[in-house]
């Protein structure tokens, strides 16, 4: 499953943690990504790959724009 997902520059993703892995890919713009205890800044064409479990989240340093694959699918983001 893919999703896609819009960031303003400044817009902060709380810390959290799900069951599902997922892999993140930054398409356009800047972010600081905090997986466990690492702050990682990830730029335009890099990614990073969240385990199961494990508690991250993210600040938008400029505008971005970001696709996402999970595993397993995420119920919770079907749209019927």
């Amino acid at each position: 499953m893919f999703t896609y997902f819009v960031f303003e520059r400044g817009q902060e993703i709380s810390s959290h943690s799900h069951t599902h892995e997922k892999l993140t890919l930054i398409l356009k713009g800047e972010m600081q990504f905090k997986l466990g205890g690492e702050i990682k800044p990830i730029k335009a064409g890099e990614g990073v790959a969240v385990p199961s479990g494990i508690e991250h989240k993210a600040y938008a340093v400029t505008a971005v724009k970001v696709i996402e694959s999970w595993n397993p699918v995420r119920i919770d983001y079907i749209v019927s």
